[in-house]
């Protein structure tokens, strides 16, 4: 569970959080299609399926979050097995199941 005061760090930015736990939007914006966790498990719980993948990375694509907050820890797979979105991101230091976007230098 994330209070208000941890939200806070994220203010302003588009996350995806890919759990129950909404607090963290209180002060961001969503990112990507996948909001509703229970919606999400559609595509979330098939990544071993091409087409499901292609989907999945086609909306990440879209709306490319900043920060992922990985609540129930599929983030792990799901970036072996799409290695482009992958390369976008990197673990936090302070915590594991965070990821910020890594910015590409011009």
């Amino acid at each position: 569970v994330v209070n208000l005061k941890e939200a806070e760090q994220y203010k302003g930015q588009k996350i995806w959080v890919s759990g129950y736990e909404l607090t963290p939007y209180c002060y961001a914006k969503p990112a990507t299609p996948y909001l509703n966790v229970h919606l999400a498990q559609r595509h979330l719980n098939h990544v071993g399926e091409y087409n499901t993948l292609a989907i999945i990375y086609r909306n990440f694509q879209r709306d490319m979050p900043e920060t992922i907050i990985d609540q129930n820890g599929k983030v792990r797979e799901l970036f072996m097995q799409i290695p482009l979105l992958a390369k976008n991101y990197v673990a936090d230091k302070k915590n594991t199941k965070v990821y910020r976007r890594v910015r590409k230098k011009i």
